[in-house]
């Protein structure tokens, strides 16, 4: 039973609420009511200016290398394989070939040592192999039409 309001179902949640405004007579009730909705409101323009500086923010510090086709670039693995020492464990890995972009961040990678392994990532775990290309790793990507 509740007083002065009827009951409000686990289908009533979705709805907006349908009691009327004025339920309470008193006018500090109905004050404190007014200052909390408008407390609310200026909260949440407040914290949406905030996430908007923050975003831009970041925004101006980030940036995202976009790769081709058949570029070499380094693969991130931050945590080492099963049984391997951390102090021992190499973070990035042997170069591999961007076979394509799945979408504007992710992308297909393949590595030329193994040719039927092949493994979409997000762009943030790679980085570009500015080294030279061995010529026997050439003409095996030649051969397999990699190149």
């Amino acid at each position: 039973m509740l007083t002065g309001r009827g009951m409000r179902l686990s289908s009533d949640a979705p709805l907006p609420n349908a009691t009327p405004e004025t339920l309470y007579s008193s006018p500090f009730v109905r004050r404190l009511q007014s200052d909390l909705l408008h407390s609310h409101q200026l909260a949440r323009h407040y914290l949406q200016a905030a996430q908007r500086r923050q975003k831009d923010y970041f925004d101006r510090q980030s940036f995202t290398s976009t790769y081709e086709p058949g570029d070499r670039v380094w693969l991130l693995e931050p945590v080492p394989p099963d049984r391997v020492p951390t102090k021992l464990h190499r973070r990035w890995e042997d170069p591999h070939v961007v076979e394509h972009a799945a979408s504007d961040v992710t992308y297909r990678l393949s590595q030329p040592q193994r040719p039927q392994w092949s493994l979409v990532v997000h762009a943030n775990r790679l980085k570009p192999a500015n080294q030279a290309r061995d010529s026997s790793e050439d003409s095996t990507l030649l051969r397999e039409g990699r190149l």
